[in-house]
């Protein structure tokens, strides 16, 4: 087993990093959705996103956050990069990371011929350099799927944990769906959903942080996250009870245990005579 291997067998399995390839994210030109998309599906699902990481279409670049991250988390989610363009170098940067060469995909070329066709049958498919672009993977041991059978758009799995999506948000969101829920959530054990408190006070940050520094050191052992989240001035909310509230700083604590995030929630509720916020 490879070193990088041998260090992401021993992560936890429920840690997941996401690589962000573009210039056009980096320059301004395009808004990053993809690893809002993907930190929301992972909370919702119990899993852990720990890094995000956004790269130019550089192979170097590619290559080397990519092994970083394979090593250092259970999971490795890419966006961008596999269209049919010069510039469109996952495939062949992360193929050249790990040693694996690539080949042109007679599945892929077939899916994309058939979904062509049935979408548009008067119209000739032409089977272009462009498109052969696209279905040009890495070959084993890659693991290839087609999570989505109403796109050709295949999910290329690299070095057992570094999986390559598109950067087009309508296609990442509806493959990194799937993929999430169908692949990865079923490959961790007892793998628990995260719950979110938000409780508010109308007091200033700098009343409250020795109370949340307190409370965050004695929950650390269970996996319970405190963060507080300043207004920059005082809004009007509604509590848990219906009632409005002034609020100048939103708290939320984190965890996978209920019943000990319910206990810290009460816990500085009771010192900071905070409020339970309605779910937003």
């Amino acid at each position: 087993m490879s070193l990088s291997k041998t260090i992401a067998a021993r992560a936890n399995s429920n840690t997941i990093a996401c690589l962000i390839i573009g210039d056009e994210v980096l320059g301004g030109k395009t808004r990053d959705t993809n690893s809002q998309f993907l930190a929301t599906l992972c909370f919702n699902a119990g899993l852990s996103l720990r890094r995000v990481v956004v790269v130019p279409d550089e192979e170097t670049d590619i290559a080397e956050q990519v092994r970083l991250l394979s090593a250092k988390y259970g999971h490795v989610i890419t966006s961008g990069g596999i269209g049919p363009t010069h510039d469109d170098i996952t495939y062949s940067a992360i193929a050249n990371a790990f040693n694996v060469p690539l080949i042109r995909h007679e599945e892929t070329i077939t899916r994309m011929q058939a979904i062509a066709m049935a979408r548009d049958p008067s119209k000739p498919f032409d089977m272009n350099a462009g498109r052969i672009r696209m279905a040009t993977l890495p070959s084993q041991p890659s693991k290839i799927s087609f999570p989505c059978s109403d796109l050709w758009v295949p999910v290329v799995t690299v070095n057992d944990n570094v999986s390559i999506f598109p950067g087009v948000p309508r296609l990442f969101q509806q493959l990194v769906s799937y993929f999430v829920h169908d692949t990865i959530v079923p490959s961790v054990p007892g793998l628990k959903k995260f719950v979110r408190v938000q409780i508010g006070t109308p007091k200033m940050e700098s009343e409250i942080a020795d109370v949340l520094t307190r409370w965050q050191a004695e929950v650390d052992p269970l996996g319970i996250k405190i963060g507080s989240y300043p207004k920059w001035a005082p809004e009007d909310v509604v509590d848990a009870d219906g009632v409005t509230q002034s609020l100048r700083v939103m708290v939320s604590v984190v965890g996978q245990d209920e019943d000990a995030v319910e206990k810290t929630v009460f816990g500085i509720q009771s010192e900071l005579g905070a409020f339970r916020v309605a779910k937003l």
